[in-house]
């Protein structure tokens, strides 16, 4: 299975090399751009990904947009500011080869509070799952 990574950037020209680092091998990067005025966008280009600029009118809106544009069966949605580590990346592509699942979600690590989980892996197939933990990174979720 391939996987995508759609990304949602504004002014982000501090942060972005980090995200894209730690998602370079995905087969498809995809950037929506809230018109950075920064170095946001010259800076992402050296990862060749799929760029598109679209005011934001909410967080959502950009996501589907970038849904829009995914050419895999998989997709990660992750905020400029974040990181896959490499293990996780590993995790994630081991995952989703086979996989019988539609969505998981992703423990993450909060710096300003705790840990928590959040549903950002999604098969573009969508349907009802099941939950149960599956790695100490990946979690399936229910009724998406």
């Amino acid at each position: 299975m391939k996987l995508s990574v759609v990304i949602l950037t504004h002014n982000s020209s501090d942060v972005i090399r980090g995200c894209l680092n730690s998602i370079k091998t995905a087969d498809e990067i995809i950037i929506i751009d809230d018109y950075s005025s920064d170095s946001t966008l010259s800076l992402a280009k050296l990862f060749q990904p799929t760029i598109i600029q679209n005011k934001l009118s909410g967080f959502s809106h950009q996501r589907n947009l970038g849904l829009k544009q995914v050419k895999s069966d998989w997709v990660l949605f992750l905020d400029s500011d974040e990181r896959v580590p490499g293990p996780l990346f590993k995790e994630i592509v081991r995952v989703i080869k086979n996989s019988p699942y539609s969505a998981y979600q992703i423990k993450r690590l909060n710096y300003f509070f705790t840990v928590f989980w959040a549903t950002n892996l999604l098969s573009i197939y969508v349907g009802f799952i099941d939950s149960r933990v599956i790695s100490p990174y990946i979690e399936c979720v229910t009724n998406i």
